[in-house]
């Protein structure tokens, strides 16, 4: 990655990593603030202040740091594109948020080393340690190697020797006394080592906190993360997202990233964490805006004022110099003068910026900005850029440069819509509903689908189905897929509209000859059922193949299920079976909980696999399938898995119990009814003890893991 013009690194050690890329962001004083700035801009960062407290109660703000190292320049053809994005992207927010930012990219063994050493060097007493890898990383033995971008897969090779291993990162952090730990891995992105050394594990080991300590991982133990196709991995880019939405406590922060990090890899990736922080822990504290600060948004239009928001407590004063060329005449120009200016006196440098792609097709009767590459929608028909999953956007770029974008260019409705959904992202709905009016005003029809989702859930508005339903009509007619399933929805609901069933149907059917594959899919569990219509097996297998044929998991579990039981075709369990694993490669989470229970119970010459069945039920409860934790309770109740484990089958009947509550409708209600059921059985075997340990387990689970992934995933 080429550096920033005018860039360098600051506050080097004695000893400077030769090659690396080495950064030192440091937090602005404040008498130097209020000397430039005068009264009101002091008692603006008075109020950033607030930022460094932590939730426990302290009166002195707690020292942050962070230490980030990205490696992406390996050879040997292992080079990985995110990484050194994944640390600017990061530190970027980090450093808005408080901490003193280490970050190193491209490093070598020597240079991380030297780079952790120093990060550490004087850090006082109850400090909040972050440290944050992207980049290649191997298991040996239950520890975690960081691999340095020098390191050559060869057979024989010592890994230990050659890389940086995770105990060491763990026993440095370790040093200063009564640290808040928090410990990041975006690594394991594949598995360089091929054949190189057989002892080697694919991904990564879960590893043991000491107190105080919480390590988040960017995929399951032993399983594998994705670079990803975007400026970021899906991992740091949820990561970054979730950083910018203000009040989270820190578990709910990684819960939210695990969330993200699953809808957006269709549930091939699932995020987890381990630890023993206490809660009430806040990174990005919610701050209400003082007096001064809005004062300064006198005189600001709508865009200037969006952006100036953005960027009012940076630290970069790279955001104040676009800030001034964007908006020569801002009544705020001479403010954000004055800022850039004081920051660079402190020898703050701009940070280097994260690297994406702009390029409009020659000949094009239009040009992609950067906005457009962060922010677009993957389901937006007028998109012009490869779109973002929503739970993967960077709000942080994207509002900085959707607000330039469209200052140049006003009346792009494009654009417009574009600043919106990163403002909606980031859960700024007033000014998100202010430029999805003005987008959808002008005809574009995915900002009145999202004006539509806004007011049918409550999403910073009141609620008002009859409004959702106009504005998804201009949607549907506007061509938004999603918008025609949604007003079939509301039909077949009679939610702001009079409830029609044929009505339902030609929104669904419109959706559908537009091959969205989940109207596909709903069709067909239709017509399988004869639900609205008359029930036919082989209208509801040609929809099943068409959701198949675009890859869509639910349709290929459904297509599984039509031979698995013989509707309308010969039973063919070998099929079957071998469909729900492509189902379960895509990421679905019915079609393990299924297979696995085709595993459980053979039929003819099969063969029982309880092993193989139970670590398919475990994935598809992982991947959001409640009633997986209640046939994981059943197994280990009846032994299907070789023995009986009563304290295991409580313990998921406890979370499936939760599960269900957190559903809120008809189906979370059985499987609250049943586990209950089947805890009245199994509890009076238990000592009080046991059923205490049981109860620890279970809060420690739902204090680390999101029930969010059941109560928005529903039965196919």
């Amino acid at each position: 990655m080429a550096r920033r013009p005018g860039w360098r690194p600051l506050h080097l050690p004695l000893r400077r990593p030769e090659g690396s890329r080495l950064t030192r962001q440091g937090v602005s004083g404040l008498t130097q603030l209020a000397r430039y700035l005068g009264q009101i801009l002091a008692l603006t960062l008075l109020c950033v202040a607030i930022l460094f407290q932590t939730a426990r109660g302290e009166t002195e703000a707690q020292a942050r740091i962070a230490i980030l190292i990205g490696n992406s320049g390996y050879g040997s053809g292992l080079s990985l594109p995110n990484p050194v994005n994944d640390v600017r992207a990061l530190g970027n927010v980090l450093a808005e948020l408080g901490f003193k930012v280490h970050a190193l990219e491209d490093g070598n063994l020597q240079q991380m080393r030297d780079h952790l050493d120093y990060a550490l060097e004087d850090v006082p007493d109850h400090a909040m340690l972050l440290f944050f890898y992207a980049g290649h990383a191997v298991q040996k033995n239950n520890v975690n190697w960081l691999l340095p971008i020098d390191f050559v897969p060869t057979k024989g090779v010592r890994v230990e020797e050659t890389a940086l291993g995770s105990d060491e990162i763990l026993k440095n952090l370790e040093t200063v006394p009564d640290a808040t730990r928090i410990v990041i891995l975006d690594a394991c992105r594949n598995y360089p080592l091929g054949d190189a050394d057989e002892v080697v594990g694919n991904g990564l080991a879960g590893l043991i906190t000491q107190g105080n300590s919480l390590i988040a991982y960017a995929t399951l133990a032993g399983d594998v993360a994705r670079d990803g196709n975007g400026p970021n991995s899906p991992y740091t880019g949820a990561l970054v997202s979730a950083l910018n939405t203000p009040g989270l406590e820190l578990y709910d922060l990684f819960r939210t990233v695990r969330y993200k990090v699953r809808s957006a890899t269709d549930g091939l990736q699932l995020p987890w964490v381990s630890g023993s922080l206490p809660p009430g822990i806040v990174l990005n504290a919610s701050i209400e805006e003082s007096p001064a600060e809005l004062a300064q948004l006198d005189g600001l239009d709508p865009i200037q004022a969006v952006h100036w928001r953005a960027i009012a407590r940076s630290n970069d004063p790279g955001d104040f110099e676009a800030f001034v060329t964007a908006y020569a005449d801002s009544p705020a120009r001479n403010i954000a003068l004055q800022r850039e200016q004081e920051l660079l006196a402190e020898q703050v440098e701009p940070t280097p910026p994260v690297q994406i792609d702009v390029v409009s097709p020659e000949g094009a009767p239009f040009t992609i900005t950067a906005c457009d590459t962060w922010v677009s929608d993957p389901l937006d028909p007028k998109r012009i850029a490869p779109g973002v999953p929503w739970g993967l956007v960077n709000t942080r770029n994207a509002i900085r440069d959707c607000s330039i974008a469209l200052s140049q260019d006003p009346d792009n409705p494009r654009l417009s819509f574009l600043l919106a959904r990163a403002l909606d992202i980031a859960e700024n709905f007033d000014d998100a509903l202010r430029f999805y009016e003005r987008a959808a005003a002008a005809g574009y029809g995915a900002a009145s689908r999202n004006l539509g989702y806004m007011y049918r859930n409550a999403r910073g508005v009141a609620p008002d189905d009859s409004l959702a339903a106009s504005f998804y009509f201009q949607a549907s007619l506007d061509g938004v897929v999603d918008a025609r399933k949604a007003l079939a929805k509301l039909y077949e609901e009679g939610w702001g509209v009079p409830q029609s069933y044929p009505e339902m149907l030609r929104w669904l059917n419109l959706s559908a000859e537009e091959n969205y594959p989940n109207s596909l899919d709903h069709l067909g569990n239709l017509y399988r059922t004869g639900t609205y219509v008359p029930q036919d097996d082989a209208k509801a297998l040609e929809l099943y193949q068409r959701g198949a044929s675009v890859g869509y998991g639910n349709a290929i579990a459904n297509l599984a299920r039509v031979y698995r039981d013989g509707l309308g075709v010969g039973e063919d369990r070998a099929r079957a079976m071998t469909l729900y694993q492509s189902a379960v490669d895509r990421g679905n989470a019915f079609a393990p909980y299924h297979l696995g229970r085709m595993l459980l119970d053979p039929k003819g010459d099969e063969l029982a696999d309880p092993v193989r069945a139970r670590e398919l039920l475990e994935l598809s409860a992982e991947r959001g399938y409640s009633w997986a934790l209640w046939q994981l309770a059943r197994s280990w109740k009846d032994g299907d898995f070789g023995e009986v484990d009563l304290d295991t089958a409580a313990f998921y009947l406890w979370i499936g119990a939760e599960a269900g509550n957190s559903m809120r409708n008809t189906d979370g209600e059985k499987l609250v009814a049943d586990a209950t059921e089947l805890l009245q059985e199994i509890e009076p075997q238990l000592s009080q003890a046991r059923r205490d340990a049981v109860e620890q387990r279970t809060q420690q689970w739902l204090k680390q893991n999101s029930l969010l992934d059941f109560s928005l995933l529903f039965p196919y």
